[in-house]
């Protein structure tokens, strides 16, 4: 059942719900109006009798004016006899003890008893069947307006929201034409800002979204497979080589040792690609533990102390002894990527430097961690892309892959926090990030 069906049904039965609880209420109301009327001209009719009956006239029992038609008395003596009884009076052989509506002789009335004087009791009444009749007809006369009601609601209401959802029926076919090779292509925006623009909007803004990150596959697919074929294109020749009879001993071994380096280098690339895909958001899950900021820090240094010492570039970390909640091996792999990246750039004999402290802004714990270095720092154009899979800087060093920063944004990102770099006052990089813990 479609939208537009459900909102008409819906419509009709609110529509439906209410004349019935409004038919209901004037039922009643109209029964209850009819049967207060009737009860004051059957008071007027014993009113009237009591007053003959005190001037010793019969007058009263004769049909009385307009306001008091319909009406029936009967006297009874007092010794209970039945003494007379107007026209239309029902064959009551005794005085009833109490008045109110109750059925005699099969009929259903209204009826009144006084104490008249010289012992004379007045029962006077009326017929209830034109009240019941009443409320019948009214009863009929609702129940076809309503279902006229009902009906012309129903329509009125598949009308109406034909109306409100062609927009978006509209947005639905434009969404469909939107194919893999037209990502470029946007829904149209209505002039009005109200829920369809705001979808509108939300739908387009998703589209951004969806055409950048398969613009950001393509490019690393482009880029790994640039970084790929290059050492499997130097293993094969090098393989083919060796596998070439007329190819002396020493050659031999020389090619073995550089497809051995190349073997090396498609392992590191690998194990590269691996740590950026599980430090993304959509890698493994983030894993929180309380870990100690300084331990995390020493870890670091621990580990890449042997590359430091390679550059001959000393590590110096100034770490906080604050407990954090995240997800450890993310950010100890963050960090130690961001250390690694500082020591490639250090000029020999000098110092990188790590700070990690925890703050505590008012929307929670963050970890601070400062990578500060004395190298040739990053061009303002190249900061933003540097963090990219595959991007390396006009001035980098070494031979990776450019994997290392783009697996600390993952990392940073994976966390709800930040990453980026600016200049260090006095010369140099300040590589920093800030995880949400």
């Amino acid at each position: 059942m479609t939208i537009r069906t459900r909102l008409a049904l819906a419509y009709a039965a609110a529509v439906g719900v209410t004349i019935v609880v409004l038919g209901a209420i004037i039922w009643v109301q109209l029964g209850e109006v009819l049967r207060t009327e009737l009860g004051r001209r059957v008071e007027l009719r014993i009113a009237a009798v009591e007053s003959a009956l005190e001037n010793d006239q019969q007058g009263g029992l004769q049909e009385g004016d307009r306001d008091t038609a319909g009406v029936w008395v009967i006297l009874f003596r007092p010794d209970g006899a039945r003494s007379e009884a107007s026209a239309g009076a029902p064959a009551l052989t005794a005085a009833p003890w109490t008045g109110g509506a109750t059925t005699i002789g099969g009929r259903s009335v209204l009826v009144r008893v006084n104490r008249a004087g010289a012992g004379m009791t007045v029962v006077a009444g009326a017929d209830l069947e034109p009240v019941a009749a009443a409320q019948t007809a009214l009863a009929g006369l609702l129940g076809l307006a309503g279902l006229a009601a009902i009906l012309v609601s129903g329509f009125g209401g598949w009308w109406l929201a034909g109306r409100a959802l062609g927009p978006v029926a509209t947005m639905t076919a434009e969404a469909a034409a939107i194919s893999q090779a037209d990502l470029e292509r946007r829904l149209r925006e209505p002039r009005r800002l109200d829920e369809l623009g705001m979808l509108a909007r939300t739908l387009n803004r998703m589209l951004d979204r969806v055409s950048e990150n398969v613009r950001r596959q393509k490019s690393f697919l482009a880029a790994a497979s640039h970084d790929l074929r290059t050492p499997l294109a130097a293993l094969q020749a090098e393989l083919e080589l060796a596998d070439d009879p007329r190819v002396s001993h020493l050659e031999l071994r020389a090619a073995l040792r550089d497809a051995r380096g190349d073997a090396a280098r498609l392992a590191d690339l690998a194990a590269d690609l691996i740590e950026l895909v599980a430090a993304e958001a959509t890698g493994r899950p983030l894993v929180r533990v309380p870990t100690i900021v300084s331990d995390l820090t020493e870890s670091v240094v621990r580990r890449l102390q042997p590359l430091a010492r390679a550059a001959e570039v000393s590590l110096v970390a100034d770490a906080s002894d604050a407990q954090v909640n995240l997800d450890r091996v993310r950010a100890e792999q963050a960090i130690g990527n961001l250390v690694a990246n500082a020591i490639t750039h250090a000029p020999p004999g000098s110092a990188v430097e790590i700070q990690a402290r925890a703050t505590s802004p008012e929307e929670g714990t963050v970890l601070e961690v400062d990578v500060l270095d004395r190298g040739p720092g990053v061009r303002l154009e190249e900061r933003e892309l540097i963090f990219g899979p595959f991007q390396r800087g006009a001035g980098a060093r070494g031979g990776g892959a450019g994997l290392g920063l783009a697996t600390a944004r993952a990392a940073a990102e994976a966390h709800g926090g930040d990453i980026g770099v600016d200049d260090r006052p006095g010369g140099g990089a300040r590589f920093w990030m800030r995880l949400p813990a």
